[in-house]
């Protein structure tokens, strides 16, 4: 991570007066790929059940 880069970003939302809060969020590799990889599923499954009607026949019970 470039720390100069990052403190320019930050300085000039802090200069604007814009309230900033910064997180960061910690997990292994491995919960990372998975967490990932439900996303992209959840995704291409959302996806297809629009482009197919699928969830218009389940919300009509068919």
């Amino acid at each position: 991570m470039n720390l100069d880069y990052c403190s320019e970003i930050i300085g000039k939302f802090i200069d604007g007066g814009i309230e900033l809060y910064l997180f960061s969020l910690c997990a292994c590799r491995e919960t990372l790929l998975k967490r990932l990889s439900v996303r992209v599923k959840e995704k291409t499954l959302g996806l297809l059940s629009r482009s197919t009607g699928a969830s218009e026949g389940l919300s009509r019970g068919i």
